[in-house]
């Protein structure tokens, strides 16, 4: 069965909650580093600085993978859905993550399949109400010459990808 918002909205919770850590640590470093005059003291914050901010890289591609790969290997994502299009949900990514995701993915296998149905939701955890994804999917696509991308009817936090190039 497909995951309803509630359960992606845990999942989302719960992987970005490393992310989250981290980058509180980060702010509260970077606040101790404003208020410090100290040369040694200072030296020992930027070297922790480093770490987190590499530590912090490092968890956010973890955050974004594990995110893909938990809603997209539940019911009816991967599978082709009604339009004949294979169907990959990027709820809870961010527009960075979604635009490596695509170029990864997306664009190496809609040569072949010749349409995809992407899930982005609606957007309404966003500011605004609206989905930045979906508004950077499509510029994404619309850059594209060989791609199109097509509303589904009825669910506003989808779009159909389809391949033009023969």
């Amino acid at each position: 069965a497909d995951l309803d918002h509630k359960q992606k909205e845990e999942i989302y919770q719960q992987v970005r909650r490393p992310v989250n850590l981290l980058q509180d640590k980060e702010k509260r470093l970077n606040e101790e580093l404003r208020a410090t005059f100290e040369t040694i003291k200072t030296n020992e914050i930027i070297e922790k600085l480093r770490a987190v901010r590499a530590e912090l890289a490092a968890a956010r591609l973890k955050a974004r993978d594990e995110i893909y790969e938990r809603l997209n290997t539940v019911g009816n994502m991967g599978a082709q859905d009604a339009s004949d299009a294979i169907q990959v949900d990027y709820h809870g990514l961010h527009v960075n993550e979604m635009h490596s995701k695509y170029e990864e993915l997306v664009e190496a296998i809609l040569p072949v399949v010749k349409k995809i149905t992407i899930i982005t939701g609606r957007g309404l955890h966003s500011t605004g109400g609206a989905s930045k994804l979906m508004k950077a999917l499509k510029k994404k696509i619309e850059k594209d010459e060989n791609t199109r991308w097509q509303s589904v009817p009825n669910n506003p936090g989808a779009i159909i990808v389809h391949w033009l190039a023969t």
